[in-house]
């Protein structure tokens, strides 16, 4: 599992990408030196029985990102495949996926003023100080982030309803967030027909929910909307295996329910652990992160 691979540019969000789970291009293609003769070709999953028999790397890429036409084209040249899951409503409607636009927030202002502001507005709105204070504690248990990007993080992600929640963003990027969405949106991400020429390479494309909600927040609505309206958008590409990576690691017993009511193949979490019965997990596949691997490096 990797996501943004790019060139670093100490002009635009230098903290964000020189956290170590972003990738610079020469670190992306020393890695696949290391490991170009064990990828395994995303084709392999058209049978299930043969998909758990392969030793390799099978290759995904999450949030539709600008980065991956250059990595669909590196790879096409080595004749290598890999999957792309597209988040296809943030393609479509010109919004950012909630956690970039975060992860961007705290890459552009003093985050402690932030985190501050945000404990100030949480107590406004009638939260306890208790309740707050429990948002600070990471649910990643090697986790390398500090207390505040912990606490705004997780509280514009997971505090009360969808409507609390993009309150606050709003209001903290109305506060602290200058660079203009729009123009952010065009910096970071694909645009259909670039997913469309990822597709004439010979790489697969999946989805990534359609604005790549984490699912574990949402209400029922919300939830078939991410399932099935990307579903339309595979089936216009004319993919007949449906597969979907779960917008950070998004699922739980309800969600899982609901996509076996679908048509999707195979379905990938975040989970960092072993297949252990190929047939059961299929709508929640482990993946590693694969900044984690040391190949990966300038």
């Amino acid at each position: 599992m990797l996501h943004d691979v790019r060139p670093f540019d100490p002009n635009f969000f230098p903290l964000r990408y020189q956290q170590h789970s972003f990738l610079t291009e020469t670190a992306f293609i020393n890695g696949l030196n290391s490991i170009e003769k064990k990828i395994v070709d995303p084709a392999v999953l058209r049978n299930t029985i043969d998909a758990v028999t392969q030793d390799g790397f099978l290759l995904t890429f999450d949030d539709g990102l600008k980065d991956h036409l250059k990595v669909a084209e590196i790879l096409a040249e080595r004749g290598l495949k890999a999957i792309f899951f597209v988040p296809f409503g943030i393609l479509k409607t010109k919004q950012l996926i909630s956690s970039h636009i975060i992860q961007f927030l705290l890459a552009s202002a003093d985050i402690k003023r932030i985190a501050a502001w945000l404990e100030q507005r949480l107590l406004d709105l009638g939260y306890g100080a208790q309740d707050i204070s429990n948002y600070t504690r990471s649910l990643w248990v090697n986790n390398v982030w500090s207390a505040e990007q912990v606490f705004v993080t997780r509280i514009l992600r997971e505090i009360g309803t969808p409507g609390i929640r993009l309150k606050l963003l709003d209001e903290a990027l109305s506060n602290f967030f200058k660079y203009d969405l729009m123009q952010l949106h065009e910096d970071i991400y694909l645009n259909m027909s670039n997913v469309e020429e990822i597709q004439r390479m010979g790489h697969t494309i999946g989805a990534h929910g359609w604005l790549s909600c984490d699912l574990r927040n949402e209400p029922i609505e919300v939830i078939e909307k991410e399932l099935v309206f990307p579903i339309v958008e595979l089936e216009k590409l004319k993919i007949k295996d449906h597969y979907m990576s779960y917008a950070n690691g998004g699922i739980n017993n309800l969600i899982e329910s609901e996509v076996k009511k679908l048509s999707y193949k195979l379905c990938f979490g975040t989970k960092h652990s072993t297949i252990s019965k190929f047939s059961a997990e299929r709508f929640n596949l482990p993946r590693f992160d694969g900044t984690k691997l040391e190949l990966f490096h300038d």
